[in-house]
């Protein structure tokens, strides 16, 4: 155990590593142990997942004897998830499953809305999935038409790349002359789901998560736009079942870090690397992400 800023660091062997992660873990103390699980669950930044997935982002900073069951229980009796979070099986009548063979060649759209017109005028909210990875990006929209919605679509792109596919519901927006000639004109082939199969669409399953967000931290209707960006990072932060990863660590080979870690691990404790080391590092750790991912 190692003294850092008051606090009481645990060597953890396994995570001494190439990732640029620290190798410690924060040993909290009784007295701090429930703002560490507020910190971790509550938040924007957290999203309120559910507990298993609140136990792994809180495993990368934290830790302390029955950390688990605490984190269980806390979760199982959070009143926020028992209002916001909707009950019911899973949605019937899905399609043969999508296949991506790596990040940013499947991706899926859709919007949520209408919403009461928030203080810009925004009412939509446009939600783009990448099928591999599950990174989500998330942009308000205070009109429906197909170029506003493209405008969205190269603003992820210029950052990600072009998609082989692209896969929307059938709305007028995503049917438009301007949508499909921009699709063509691109090189992207456009996929259509069936009005009687939406679940098709990967971007479901995110809708349903990011509905239980917005009741969970809107507390004004109109300003249900305001912090879509905690959102989205709450989203890349938690792993995913599917792959077993969370989406940043497939997408850009580490993990997002949260403000409090800046509070307890310093640069001073990761190794220096040059340019080609950490490339070559990154790239190594990407190959044994992706191809972990594509198994599970």
């Amino acid at each position: 155990l190692e003294a850092d800023d008051g606090l009481l660091l645990r060597y953890i062997p396994a995570a001494d590593t190439d990732t640029g992660e620290p190798p410690f873990r924060v040993l909290v103390p009784k007295s701090l142990r429930k703002l560490f699980l507020h910190y971790f669950h509550d938040t924007r930044l957290a999203g309120h997942s559910d507990g298993k997935k609140t136990y792994e982002k809180l495993c990368r900073v934290a830790t302390w004897p029955h950390m688990r069951k605490d984190v269980l229980n806390f979760v199982r009796t959070c009143r926020t998830c028992q209002t916001a979070k909707p009950r019911g099986g899973k949605p019937p009548g899905l399609m043969q499953p999508v296949e991506s063979r790596c990040p940013w060649e499947i991706v899926a759209c859709d919007v949520m809305g209408p919403y009461p017109r928030s203080a810009k005028g925004n009412r939509y909210l446009f939600v783009i999935t990448d099928h591999f990875s599950k990174w989500v990006d998330l942009y308000p929209l205070r009109k429906l038409d197909s170029k506003g919605i493209w405008d969205k679509l190269l603003e992820t792109f210029s950052r990600f790349g072009f998609p082989a596919q692209l896969i929307t519901d059938n709305a007028t927006y995503f049917t438009g002359r301007i949508f499909v000639d921009t699709c063509e004109a691109l090189g992207v082939k456009h996929k259509k789901t069936t009005p009687y199969h939406p679940q098709a669409n990967i971007t479901e399953r995110v809708n349903r998560n990011l509905k239980t967000m917005l009741v969970a931290f809107t507390e004004r209707h109109k300003d249900w736009d305001a912090r879509l960006q905690e959102m989205a990072f709450a989203t890349r932060t938690t792993v995913n079942r599917s792959t077993g990863f969370t989406p940043a660590a497939i997408l850009l080979g580490r993990e997002l870090r949260f403000p409090i870690e800046h509070a307890f691990f310093h640069g001073s404790e990761l190794p220096a690397r040059n340019y080609s080391r950490y490339t070559q590092d990154l790239s190594d750790r990407l190959a044994g992400t992706l191809k972990e991912a594509r198994e599970n």
